[in-house]
C-alpha cells in the first residue's frame, strides 16, 4: 500500500496548516497481522501545509489526483504520484510553507529490502544505491544536498565527492556518511 501521510496532527483541509507530507509506503508479510510502514521520500517532501480536498477559493494543494502503485515481477514496490514540492521548496526548513505548484510526475522504486515474493528476497548485502543529488548556487557559492539512499544492508560510512570540468575527475571532499551536504 502506498499513500501521502504527514506526522502534524490536524485538518487536511487548513490552508494555514504546517503539515509536510511525504510519500509512504506500507507491506505486509503475514496477512496484515502487522506492517512494516516507511517514508519513501523521507528528504523529500511532496507538499507542504493543506492538501485540500475539496473545492473552494483557498487552493493550495497541486496533487494534481494521480497516484498509482505496482509490483514488479520481483516483488518491488513501484509508485507514481504527483509531486507539488520541488525545487527551493524541497529545501526549505519544515516550518515553511508554500509548494513549487508545478504539474510534476515522479516515480519511486523499491531498490532493497524484503520483496513481497518470498522467492526473490536478497541475500546479503548489496552495492548501496545512488542518493537524489541536488544543486543550488549563490554567487560563487555552491551547495551540493543529496538524500540517504538505500544502505545495501550496511552502513554507509562516507562520501567521496568528486567534479569534472570536461576532463578527469578530480576528488574535492570526503564526508562522513551522516553528512549530506556540501558547500563550496
Amino acid at each position: 500500500m502506498a499513500f501521502y501521510g504527514t506526522t502534524q496532527a490536524g485538518s487536511v483541509n487548513d490552508f494555514n496548516s504546517k503539515a509536510v507530507w511525504y510519500l509512504y509506503v506500507a507491506h505486509t508479510y503475514d496477512g496484515g497481522a502487522h506492517w512494516i510502514t516507511v517514508n519513501a521520500t523521507p528528504n523529500d517532501p511532496i507538499q507542504r501545509g493543506g492538501i485540500f480536498l475539496g473545492g473552494g477559493s483557498q487552493i493550495h494543494r497541486n496533487l494534481l489526483d494521480f497516484f498509482g502503485a505496482d509490483v514488479d515481477r520481483f516483488g518491488r514496490m513501484t509508485v507514481g504520484y504527483a509531486d507539488g514540492c520541488i525545487g527551493p521548496c524541497v529545501q526549505s526548513g519544515d516550518d515553511a510553507r508554500g509548494n513549487s505548484y508545478t504539474a510534476y510526475g515522479s516515480i519511486a522504486r523499491q531498490t532493497g529490502g524484503r520483496r513481497l515474493f518470498f522467492g526473490a528476497d536478497q541475500t546479503g548485502t548489496t552495492v548501496p544505491g545512488a542518493p537524489r543529488l541536488t544543486v543550488s548556487r549563490n554567487g560563487a557559492m555552491s551547495t551540493l544536498t543529496w538524500s540517504q539512499s538505500e544502505n545495501g544492508g550496511s552502513s554507509i560510512t562516507g562520501y567521496k565527492v568528486f567534479r569534472s570540468a570536461g576532463g578527469p575527475e578530480q576528488l574535492i571532499a570526503t564526508l562522513g556518511g551522516d553528512e549530506r551536504r556540501l558547500r563550496r
